[in-house]
């Protein structure tokens, strides 16, 4: 089922809480390279997807300069914009 709800819309309605956001990204941070797929009420988010299609997320990634900080604001900007399926 396709949906046009962003997870920061999920967000704001407290579907989605800090916790869950912040462990998404910690767990992206951790290993990019690990599958993470979150179930929201039936909607399935691919957090490596969100990634790839935010071009600016990986832009601030591929930087050697970028802090930890900027690297996880840029993680959560594409988690936020993402739109389950």
């Amino acid at each position: 089922m396709a949906t046009t709800t962003t997870v920061g819309e999920l967000y704001k309605a407290k579907i989605v809480t800090e916790e869950i956001l912040s462990a998404m990204i910690e767990a992206y941070l951790a290993d990019p390279s690990a599958p993470a797929v979150l179930e929201i009420g039936g909607l399935r988010f691919n957090l490596g997807a969100a990634i790839k299609a935010n071009t600016w997320t990986q832009e601030v990634l591929a930087r050697a300069s970028a802090t930890p900080g900027q690297r996880r604001n840029a993680v959560r900007t594409a988690v936020l914009l993402a739109r389950p399926s």
